[in-house]
């Protein structure tokens, strides 16, 4: 069993041996007891005022502690026996046999340690080989210490995976773009950058044919780098296109009591439903707005409150071979359907209902 240490395990002696040279006890500076370790230890002797030597000092074995006072046994690992004095140094120092007790030459190791000290190695729990190949992939098992303790192969699991030419994949890709290097013909470089809640990206860096598809539908793409660049929207209804079975869905302005000058904005709305009108109508023309184009319809259809309410329309608007209305219909509806003329800038009646 190895001896215990202390750090600064030194003192004087008070009390000198009795007789000096072959005495067994020893008294150090009084409190001073405290300073060393626990029996058993050893005690280097030698006179105060000089350097310890092995012409002047003694290697003693204390074997026990009491208070202050040391029983030693003297003249230990084949130094002599030395006339100690009061006022002599003692000291747990390093010793030969102190590094024996901890780096034993020739001991056993033990533990994790395999062959014997000073040169011990690690103790063998695993194969040596190589592991691995282009079709397999090691599995690596490793003890509570981190040791690996065995290594064996299995086939990578391609299921998850980005595959070869021709392979199929299950489950979700996450990448932080797409790039796509494009067929023949199509070969300019363009990524898939993401999607937006709405419009084009604001916020940083893309390049030139970039492309994102915002969560309206519309898709948008980089036509200058930058950050966040130019971007342009690609619009779908610029393009010339045949409907077939498609329904084209009017886009209606109801309004009760719309009062005497109705607001009207023809590149909003198709359909102006007006309805519970107690007033009567003193200009169409005050609260319109728009910019029509030649072939622009327009439908205005008015239900009074059961009393008949004039109806004034202003200078924007023209009788055709039909006439514009001067009242509604008391309690009942009156529909107007209208064409922009480009030659009047008007809005000219084609029929009354």
């Amino acid at each position: 069993m190895s001896d215990a240490l202390k750090n600064f395990a030194a003192s004087t002696v008070a009390t000198a041996p009795s007789p000096a040279t072959s005495g067994t006890s020893l008294t150090v500076a009084a409190g001073q007891g405290a300073l060393f370790p626990a029996a058993p230890f050893d005690l280097t002797m030698w006179p105060s005022g000089a350097q310890p030597t092995a012409a002047n000092a003694e290697i003693a074995r204390v074997t026990a502690v009491s208070t202050d006072t040391f029983t030693i046994t003297r003249a230990q690992y084949g130094t002599t026996a030395q006339s100690v004095a009061t006022g002599w140094n003692v000291a747990q120092n390093l010793t030969a046999e102190m590094l024996g007790q901890y780096l034993p030459t020739g001991a056993a190791a033990g533990g994790d340690l395999t062959g014997t000290y000073p040169d011990p190695t690690l103790a063998a729990v695993g194969t040596a080989g190589t592991y691995g190949s282009a079709t397999a992939v090691p599995v690596v098992t490793t003890d509570t210490k981190g040791r690996v303790t065995g290594v064996t192969t299995a086939a990578p699991d391609d299921t998850t995976k980005v595959p070869l030419a021709g392979g199929t994949m299950t489950g979700q890709l996450i990448v932080p773009d797409l790039s796509v290097s494009g067929l023949t013909g199509a070969t300019a470089a363009s990524r898939y950058v993401g999607a937006t809640t709405s419009g084009a990206p604001a916020t940083g860096t893309f390049a030139v044919g970039d492309y994102s598809i915002d969560q309206s539908g519309a898709i948008w793409i980089c036509t200058t780098a930058g950050s966040p660049g130019t971007w342009a929207l690609i619009d779908s209804t610029s393009k010339t296109a045949t409907l077939t079975n498609k329904r084209i869905t009017k886009r209606v302005d109801a309004v009760s009591a719309p009062g005497a000058t109705p607001s009207m904005d023809t590149d909003t709305y198709d359909f102006f439903d007006f309805t519970g009108l107690a007033t009567a109508i003193t200009s169409m023309t005050t609260g319109l707005t728009g910019t029509p184009v030649n072939g622009d319809l327009l439908w205005v259809a008015f239900t009074d409150d059961g009393t008949a309410q004039g109806i004034t329309w202003g200078t924007s608007f023209e009788s055709s071979t039909v006439s514009l209305p001067t009242t509604t219909v008391a309690g009942a509806r009156l529909d107007v359907v209208l064409a922009w003329n480009t030659a009047t800038s008007k809005w000219r009646c084609l029929g009354v209902s």
